[in-house]
């Protein structure tokens, strides 16, 4: 560690913090997680955009992070259906128009088919 900067490793250490949290957060094992990945997802995305005030050293380190975010992170439209059904999240503001329009529209047929189904099944 004596080749290392001590400003470097402080910003290392800054910068992995929230993917500890994130981690911490997403592996709870008494409380629903399901509703927090995309959120999660679009944070730590957020959390490797560069900026002009990063050194070269972590400018390395946030493309590689957000390689690896995209590369190993599956967002599943169960994960953006449970979230749009979070009240905290049901703006689903961190997604694009279309992309919210389409999940909002997945949940009203999936509405619509559990109601059909309840009136079949007479319950």
């Amino acid at each position: 560690m004596a080749g290392i900067a001590r400003s470097l490793l402080d910003e290392l250490v800054s910068f992995l913090k929230i993917f500890k949290d994130a981690s911490d957060e997403l592996e709870a094992s008494k409380s629903v997680t399901l509703h927090m990945v995309v959120p999660w997802y679009y944070r730590l995305q957020q959390h490797c955009r560069i900026h002009t005030a990063d050194s070269e050293a972590m400018k390395k380190v946030k493309v590689k992070a957000g390689a690896l975010i995209v590369g190993k992170f599956k967002v599943a439209r169960l994960h953006l259906l449970a979230t749009a059904l979070n009240p905290k999240m049901k703006g689903l503001k961190m997604l694009a128009d279309d992309e919210k329009q389409a999940v909002y529209e997945d949940l009203r047929q999936r509405v619509q088919a559990v109601g059909s189904a309840s009136a079949v099944s007479g319950t």
